[in-house]
This record gives structure tokens, C-alpha cells and sequence, in this order.
């Protein structure tokens, strides 16, 4: 019993994921229109509602959300990893705090990519 209802959380984790994305997204626009810009905030709107459109469709369990969900979440995987060997401008900023919070992040989005994936089985990659 635990176990299915523990799969059912793997299951829509990424768009949970996404639904704060978009959250993020929609306060930035707000932050935004309140310090007095106008081009960047329409642009962090459309950002917005596309994380909403896709997130909410992964939660009513249309498979193309699920798998943009998931072809996306291995892309930035993919780009944590090499960013980890390659990356000289987060190098900079982050200093010492660089391979943490890179290496941290990749590990908290393998993570929810396997449960996704497990939670997912309608999930087919490649």
C-alpha cells in the first residue's frame, strides 16, 4: 500500500517541478513590472505559462507533457554533468561552492528523473 501511493508521488514529481517553476516565473514578472521593465517580464510570462500548460498536463497524465518532462530533465542532467568538467563562468561565481551546488543539484535531479521514470512506465526514451 505504501509502496503505490510512494510511486504515485515519483509519478508526478517533475510536474510538480514544473508548477514551481512556473510559480517562480510568475513572481519574477511581478518583481519585474515593479522595478519598471516591460520587455523582459512579457518574456518571463510566456516562460510562466508554458510551465503551467506542461506542468498541468503532466498532472492530468497526458504522455506528451510527461516525456517533454522527461527529455528535458535529462538535457539539463546532461548539461549539469559536462558543466561540472567545463564550465569556467559558475567557476567564478560560485568559487569553492561551485562543484556542491552543481554536483547536488545533478544528484537532486537524477533522483526525481529515475522516480519519474519508475513512476512513469508509459515512459519510453529513445
Amino acid at each position: 500500500m505504501l509502496t503505490k501511493s510512494f510511486n504515485s508521488y515519483w509519478a508526478v514529481s517533475l510536474d510538480a517541478l514544473c508548477l514551481l517553476f512556473s510559480g517562480a516565473h510568475a513572481l519574477a514578472v511581478i518583481v519585474s513590472f515593479y522595478q519598471g521593465h516591460y520587455i523582459i517580464p512579457s518574456v518571463l510570462c510566456v516562460g510562466a505559462i508554458l510551465l503551467y500548460i506542461v506542468g498541468q498536463a503532466g498532472f492530468a497524465g497526458q504522455l506528451w507533457a510527461k516525456k517533454i518532462l522527461f527529455i528535458a530533465t535529462v538535457l539539463i542532467c546532461l548539461h549539469l554533468f559536462f558543466a561540472l568538467f567545463h564550465a569556467i563562468t559558475p567557476k567564478h561565481y560560485l568559487g569553492e561552492y561551485f562543484y556542491p551546488v552543481y554536483g547536488g543539484v545533478l544528484a537532486i535531479l537524477l533522483v526525481l528523473l529515475l522516480g519519474y521514470k519508475r513512476g512513469n512506465p508509459q515512459i519510453k526514451f529513445l
